[in-house]
């Protein structure tokens, strides 16, 4: 491999890598020599060094003039390890300090309200697995799903690799008390039964998510969070296996709007039992 490269990766400079690696053939060099033979300038020979042995990777000799020596590299190595995790974990301590003091800083200022009452965002392509992931991370109180699955005869592979990211959110957001609840055709429960036995692996999903089946669901598919804000599914026209977008719109009337609709289905659906099911799938 190239240890140059390697070298600046871990963090010293061209003018110190190159003046280690001639220190390390020569075995014992003075500046005068690197200089010439590593080509580094003499205005900066001397800064070069001490920032070397700074870092631990070389000693000194103090005469006239100074010599230069390589330690041992698994000792200095070992060491310079050992000193950026000492300075990444005294960065990551200031940045949590940091943090707490904004968020303080900034929970003060007070947030006008905007005349028009509705904001939107979308999600295309690889930022859909994203928004989805998001939506269960932000949630505080409730989350009430719709899943519409008439068309989609077999499991969802386009989000393959979110598809653990997005797990975790939705157990972390069951974990903190968020209540959800859902509704999916029977086609869906069918073929995601494996997914609903994850959730019965954890003993607090059983208190705080709710499942419920619908025979002939309305031709949505509809997420509402905190009951204002609402997430949109626009499946691909040309592929209805697939998402083409994903909407989200922070609208309390039409939040409203679709959980009266939601609850008006809900009390009509089947009551979906978690434990009696998965455990007499096994």
């Amino acid at each position: 491999m190239d240890k140059r490269r390697l070298l600046r990766e871990l963090g010293l400079t061209k003018y110190e890598t190159d003046a280690y690696l001639n220190i390390l053939e020569r075995g014992m060099v003075e500046a005068s020599t690197i200089n010439k033979e590593a080509k580094i300038p003499f205005g900066k020979i001397y800064e070069t060094l001490n920032m070397l042995a700074s870092k631990g990777l070389i000693d000194v000799q103090n005469t006239r003039p100074k010599k230069y020596k390589a330690k041992k590299p698994e000792l200095a190595f070992d060491n310079l390890f050992k000193d950026k995790k000492e300075d990444m974990e005294n960065d990551l301590q200031k940045t949590r300090e940091t943090i707490t003091q904004i968020r303080e800083e900034i929970t003060k200022i007070h947030t006008k309200q905007p005349k028009e009452k509705i904001f939107w965002t979308t999600a295309v392509g690889d930022e859909v697995g994203e928004l989805i992931r998001s939506n269960f991370e932000e949630a505080e109180k409730e989350i009430c799903i719709l899943i519409y699955y008439k068309h989609q005869q077999t499991p969802k592979h386009q989000f393959e690799g979110e598809k653990l990211s997005i797990m975790n959110e939705v157990i972390k957001a069951i974990m903190r008390g968020v209540k959800v609840k859902a509704l999916l055709s029977r086609d869906f429960k069918l073929q995601h039964m494996n997914v609903l036995k994850k959730f019965n692996t954890i003993e607090k999903t059983l208190k705080t998510i709710e499942i419920r089946i619908v025979d002939d669901p309305p031709p949505a598919h509809f997420m509402i969070i905190d009951s204002e804000k609402v997430v949109l599914r626009v499946d691909d026209p040309t592929d209805l296996n697939k998402i083409l977008a994903i909407i989200k719109i922070w609208d309390v009337k039409l939040a409203k709007k679709l959980k009266d609709k939601f609850d008006e289905i809900w009390n009509e659906s089947e009551p979906f039992e978690l434990t009696q099911h998965t455990n007499s799938t096994e």
